[in-house]
């Protein structure tokens, strides 16, 4: 592959990637990929009929993050899940992970 042929490859799976995750109208995201400009949402798919709020997970995400961190990354989802919901579980207790509590309230 030369490297022209590669950085298109790359660039259409970005704008694959991009509609994948758009929170706009994906008939006018498809409009504008094909170069058509100026027109209004088409009411009729997914994101246009989704009517569920807008909901900022940053610092829960973060919290979730550093709990991971913190447990050295050597734990799966059910314990760190223990942890931070503040579980008094004998395996919490036995690993000292209950010193981690007050960082995930």
């Amino acid at each position: 592959m030369d490297e022209e042929f590669k950085q298109n490859e790359y660039r259409k799976l970005h704008e694959m990637q991009q509609y994948a995750n758009t929170q706009d109208c994906l008939q006018q995201f498809i409009l504008r990929y094909f170069g058509q400009t100026g027109t209004e949402p088409c009411g009729r798919c997914g994101n246009c009929l989704d009517d569920r709020a807008f909901q900022d997970v940053t610092v829960d995400a973060q919290k979730v993050l550093s709990c991971v961190k913190r447990m050295r990354e050597r734990f799966g989802k059910s314990l760190v899940a223990q942890v931070l919901t503040g579980a008094k579980t004998a395996r919490v207790r036995e690993l000292h992970l209950n010193d981690l509590l007050p960082m995930a309230s």
